[in-house]
């Protein structure tokens, strides 16, 4: 299925894969360099794909590490080495603390100025 998805551009009106990661970083090239009339058009949906992201990356870490033992050789090998892809993308967890807290700060220098 991760192979498959990888190398579907769209499904409906959603991108897959490697084009959902280009579209969107496309985006937000738009986005930075100012090229966008209305930047919040289309994006709001960014947290929940996170999440949806992180959660489904984590199943797929545990799941193949899991898979790996009943192979042997390579193969147990090349799964592991995907568990560990997926466990280092399930960390945007800890990316969005971070957001949060530093949204945290300037909400209070905000109402600081007040």
């Amino acid at each position: 299925q991760a192979v498959e998805m990888w190398n579907t551009a769209k499904r409906q009106a959603y991108f897959c894969g490697e084009a959902a990661y280009a579209h969107w970083l496309g985006r937000l090239r738009e986005i930075e360099a100012g090229k966008v009339a209305e930047p919040a058009a289309g994006v709001q949906g960014n947290g929940w794909c996170y999440d949806v992201l992180i959660h489904s990356r984590r199943i797929a870490g545990r799941w193949l590490n899991q898979a790996a033992g009943d192979f042997a050789g390579e193969s147990a090998k090349q799964l592991r080495v995907a568990a560990e892809h997926y466990a280092q993308i399930a960390r945007l967890e800890a990316a969005r603390e971070h957001d949060r807290a530093a949204v945290d700060a300037i909400t209070t220098a905000l109402e600081t100025l007040k």
